[in-house]
């Protein structure tokens, strides 16, 4: 997963860089499926802003956070990407689920349809 850090109004330094990068790095690690992360961040008075675009295979999310520490910031878009995407993730397995269940149901509730199925071959 390609991570982009970026600053926008401020300097930004090599550890926060490096920090953010490795805050995200674990998200690359748990799903194969990303492909671009793109972290903005600001200041605006006393505020610390960051910015959060997750991009990949059907999945397409954004956060934000405004805290008086960077810091603080950059770890809840990291908490708030994060449980966007566990959401999803456990909505497509429950879909899938639900939907072999169902199939299994109708084949229990017809039998004889599927024997039918099975004489005609």
């Amino acid at each position: 997963m390609e991570i982009i850090v970026s600053a926008r109004h401020m300097e930004l330094s090599d550890e926060l860089r490096e920090y953010a990068e490795g805050k995200f790095a674990p998200l690359a690690e748990e799903y194969s499926k990303l492909t671009n992360l793109r972290l903005v961040l600001e200041t605006e008075r006393c505020w610390h802003k960051a910015e959060g675009h997750l991009t990949g295979k059907h999945i397409d999310m954004e956060a934000k956070a405004e805290t008086q520490d960077m810091y603080v910031s950059i770890d809840e878009v990291y908490e708030k990407l994060h449980k966007q995407l566990r959401k999803k993730l456990d909505k497509t397995i429950n879909n899938h689920r639900k939907s072999q269940l169902l199939a299994e149901d109708q084949k229990d509730r017809m039998p004889g349809l599927s024997e039918a199925s099975e004489e005609s071959e």
